[in-house]
């Protein structure tokens, strides 16, 4: 399961075990309403969508899964989404799917231990730039720094491999992030490009200052949860920090300071795994995905809520 917010429309986009993905409106304070549902594999064959992600500039969906490819869609009108293309080239399942600050490249991870890059600057006509083979286990998690100049992977190989994308067509790997116990799982980008969070079966968050990205540094690790990390998130404004998996709880921090966060602010979440967390654009409201076929809005600051602000639901 998948999550996202559109990062210019009150939305929220959730991929679902059932094939499908669906859109819904946050017409705030109002409950959310169900805006529209695409279809993404074949429900006979159980392809879910595993990772769902909004353009940059909430024009474009996309959604990627254990059929192996990736889907666009057109959000001209949310209620209709229009599709665009089928991007294939992996071979097996895939875990991740992320679009670049601008918006003119996707990168798409998958079973093959490959992510693919695009260009998608044409969304109709997309092309494949390169394929970023550096990994020796399926790579399970794709991210872009937020100025556009690098590309991360995670990898089950229990890497993180930084990639440089002044070539977009020949992606350099510049450094490679060991230390995991275990697989990883997730990783993100701090909003300021600063920090680097990854997380996985080892059950610790690992935080990196990437302020020079050829040197990176550990900075803290955090140990919030019992079980496996299956997805960490920064807010956009920078100031909080949440992470979620197999113990059934999303960890909420403040981390204004990646060298010392504070404490964590737990939220018991899911009757099963939380397998997909997602800041709102002003970072209030969190939203997790979890295997009991719940995603639950969380209002993180309700005393501004009941000033006039944003209230908490569950779109179900």
């Amino acid at each position: 399961m998948g999550v996202a917010f559109s990062p210019t429309a009150p939305l929220v986009a959730l991929a679902s075990t059932d094939t499908t993905v669906r859109l819904w409106a946050l017409p705030m304070p109002d409950p959310p309403r169900l805006a529209a549902t695409v279809g993404y594999g074949r429900r006979i064959n159980q392809e879910w969508a595993r990772a769902v992600t909004f353009s940059p500039d909430g024009r474009l969906l996309a959604a990627a899964g254990d059929a192996g490819t990736t889907l666009l869609w057109q959000l001209t009108d949310p209620a209709r989404p229009q599709p665009l293309v089928t991007l294939t080239g992996h071979r097996g399942y895939l875990h991740g799917v992320g679009f670049s600050p601008g918006g003119t490249l996707l990168a798409t991870a998958g079973d093959d231990r490959a992510a693919l890059l695009w260009d998608v600057a044409d969304p109709a006509a997309p092309r494949r730039l390169a394929i970023l083979a550096g990994h020796r286990g399926a790579v399970r998690a794709v991210t872009f720094s937020p100025d556009g100049t690098l590309l991360a992977t995670a990898s089950e190989d229990r890497t993180v491999i930084l990639w440089d994308l002044a070539d977009p067509t020949q992606p350099a790997a510049t450094v490679t992030l060991s230390g995991a116990r275990g697989p990883l799982h997730t990783i993100a980008f701090s909003p300021d490009g600063d920090t680097l969070a990854a997380a996985g079966k080892d059950r610790a968050v690992r935080l990196y200052s990437v302020a020079d990205p050829t040197r990176p540094q550990p900075v803290a690790e955090l140990g919030d949860h019992r079980r496996a990390v299956h997805t960490v998130v920064f807010s956009p404004d920078g100031r909080l920090f949440a992470s979620a998996g197999a113990d059934r709880v999303a960890a909420v921090r403040e981390i204004t300071d990646p060298e010392r966060p504070g404490p964590a602010y737990r939220l018991p979440a899911h009757g099963g795994p939380v397998h997909a967390l997602a800041f709102a654009p002003d970072s209030r409201l969190l939203a997790t995905a979890g295997a009991d076929h719940v995603t639950r809005l969380w209002d993180l600051f309700p005393a501004a809520a009941a000033a006039g602000g944003t209230s908490g639901a569950d779109p179900g």
